[in-house]
């Protein structure tokens, strides 16, 4: 008995070193195939993946795209065996397009896509070709495909398909609706707003892309922005009023700091207050409370006004101190162009019996679309605490 018992152990003994030996095997052979793919296929060109994998590599470090000779047949013999590899598919597909031969090569792409739509290159493939062939609607959907699984495609895609659009005389109705929810989204709406203003506010207006439903308003505004920048002034008011329908365009030109023109709805048109050392109080009446430490010259509040046309502007404010503060309050000015940003100069008006307050003048040009007014105190590098107060702004020309 005891010696029949030894010899199963013996028996098991052995078959639990065989399996362990075969598990290392296997696990050597996958950490191979991973890590140096062509180690692996020179130690096993007929293994599919393996195959997959040195093809695979030979496209990026290489750039070979020919199947050749032993690895042709290697390929087919792999995928008679194991029809759904959407690799070799995919390898298969590359080497009929470097061949020259279109037909295989889409359907090669088509199959891996059915296989797996997280195959990112196969959607990518069959994204740009039907691109190319001016079929938008299906490179969307592929496109969509591969920029959801890898989010980093859209780099590359987005600004691709936003010229596209830019040539095509018609658009299916409702083309966007599928993916409006999407993360890469609001992506491609401001890239569209970006390089093409015009189309975007075709697409916006027609519905094609609905602002509010999508909560697109910021970059509505934006858009308007643009338009406005451009010189077609009547298009950025009137989406503005699209999208916020009680909006008043005087307020665009209105150039008092209150609680409706630092509105932050109103994105570019808005007075900001970057410094944040400085805290800016504002009334609906208009009236601009400045307090905090000021050693230098600081930019404490700006804002970009549009202006009707070239002659000369001056500004008007009245201005009050707390104390007896040695912080000056200096305006400066710059002409925002369609495509340049330029300084301007600006000249201080002597003191006028028609006119409370102070004021300052500047001549702005034709190609000026806009007025940027900057306000900046200006203090004497002590970093004492000042209490200012601007009101009654008033732009005229």
């Amino acid at each position: 008995m005891t010696g029949a018992w030894s010899a199963l152990r013996y028996v098991i003994f052995v078959a639990g070193l065989g399996l362990a030996w075969v598990a290392f095997n296997i696990a050597a052979s996958n950490n191979v195939r991973l890590g140096n793919p062509r180690l692996a296929f020179q130690y096993d060109p007929t293994d599919g993946q393996v195959l997959a994998n040195e093809i695979n590599r030979r496209f990026i470090e290489e750039k070979r795209f020919i199947i050749e000779g032993r690895d042709m047949a290697n390929v087919q013999a792999s995928l008679a065996w194991n029809p759904m590899n959407r690799v070799l598919l995919r390898a298969l597909a590359a080497h009929y397009e470097a061949s020259g031969d279109m037909k295989r090569a889409l359907s090669g792409m088509q199959l891996s896509s059915a296989i797996s739509k997280r195959d990112t290159i196969a959607q990518l493939w069959l994204g740009e070709f039907y691109r190319r062939q001016g079929n938008l609607p299906s490179a969307l959907e592929h496109f969509d495909y591969s920029m959801s699984v890898r989010p980093v495609t859209s780099e590359v895609v987005i600004p691709s398909v936003v010229r596209d659009l830019g040539k095509q005389f018609t658009l299916p109705v409702k083309l966007f609706d599928p993916y409006a929810r999407r993360p890469w989204f609001k992506s491609f709406v401001s890239t569209l707003v970006g390089q093409d203003p015009q189309l975007a506010f075709s697409l916006f207006s027609s519905g094609q892309i609905d602002v509010r439903r999508l909560g697109l308003q910021a970059t509505a505004v934006d858009l308007a922005y643009s338009l406005i920048r451009s010189g077609d002034t009547d298009s950025g008011i009137g989406l503005l009023r699209r999208i916020r329908p009680k909006f008043d365009p005087a307020l665009l030109r209105d150039p008092r700091i209150s609680t409706q023109t630092a509105d932050p709805l109103l994105g570019p048109f808005a007075w900001t207050f970057p410094d944040d050392a400085v805290q800016s109080d504002y009334s609906e009446q208009g009236t601009l409370k400045l307090t905090g430490q000021v050693a230098g010259r600081e930019l404490v509040a700006s804002r970009d006004i549009p202006v009707p046309g070239s002659g000369r502007y001056q500004l008007s404010f009245e201005h009050a101190d707390q104390d007896d503060a040695s912080t000056k309050l200096i305006w400066g000015f710059q002409c925002i162009g369609a495509e340049l940003v330029s300084d301007l100069q600006s000249a201080v008006e002597p003191a006028n019996a028609q006119r409370s307050g102070e004021a300052v003048s500047v001549d702005v040009g034709s190609d000026c679309r806009m007025l940027r007014v900057m306000l900046y105190l200006d203090g004497d590098g002590s970093g004492a605490t000042v209490e200012t107060q601007i009101s009654r702004l008033r732009l005229s020309r």
